[in-house]
């Protein structure tokens, strides 16, 4: 579908992604050097688990994962950056209510270029 407008202080939705679904972007600096974060909307059940998985284009790219909440809050604490350049990052989040999510995307070395998303969900 069309992405959705979202309140203050998320930007505009790079696009949709569902459970079981791949979908790839490409990541952009602002100047002055500033973090660009992707957002991928999803929409999740309650009591569900999900988890993204993204991979850098790039082969030295290291990802960095957020899950975050229509308002723009991490679910997840903060954002997840556990594995090196070259490596998938992945966040896992349980959804105690059901709603509107989004995972958050960016590179941890301010690198632009292409990634790969994946979403899957768990029991």
């Amino acid at each position: 579908g069309a992405p959705q407008p979202l309140p203050p202080p998320l930007p505009e939705v790079t696009g949709e992604i569902a459970p079981g679904q791949t979908e790839t972007g490409s990541l952009r600096l602002s100047p002055p050097d500033q973090v660009v974060r992707d957002y991928w909307h999803f929409t999740a059940e309650a009591g569900k688990g999900y988890v993204a998985s993204a991979l850098i284009d790039d082969k030295y790219g290291d990802a960095v994962l957020d899950m975050v909440d229509a308002t723009g809050t991490s679910v997840v604490g903060a954002e997840v950056d556990n594995t090196g350049g070259g490596e998938a990052e992945t966040v896992e989040f349980r959804a105690e209510e059901a709603g509107d999510y989004y995972v958050a995307v960016r590179t941890f070395f301010l690198d632009p270029g292409g990634y790969t998303l994946e979403l899957q969900e768990t029991e």
